[in-house]
């Protein structure tokens, strides 16, 4: 029994992330996939329906770590966004 909860264990640390995630009008915490050697288990997504200009760099970073451990390309970690996001950071 012990056995089966500690491979359950290391396989939801291995898949799933929790991200907070900021919005306009309440802060939550979400599940997401995510590859599995990500070892992170929280991440931070600061931007919400903020505008990028909007957040402070450090947060944009942690954005970018968040979308690099999502598995899916999905909102808000789109390729666009991820790509306006660095293309930010790199000029400031």
């Amino acid at each position: 029994m012990n056995k089966m909860l500690f491979f359950i264990f290391i396989l939801l640390y291995l898949f799933i992330g929790i991200v907070y995630r900021t919005g306009e009008f309440d802060n939550n915490y979400i599940l997401f996939l995510k590859k599995p050697w990500s070892f992170q288990s929280l991440y931070y997504d600061p931007i919400g329906d903020r505008d990028i200009q909007d957040v402070p760099k450090e947060q944009l970073k942690q954005f970018l770590l968040y979308c690099d451990a999502n598995i899916f390309d999905q909102f808000p970690c789109t390729v666009e966004t991820k790509e306006e996001v660095k293309k930010y950071l790199s000029e400031h």
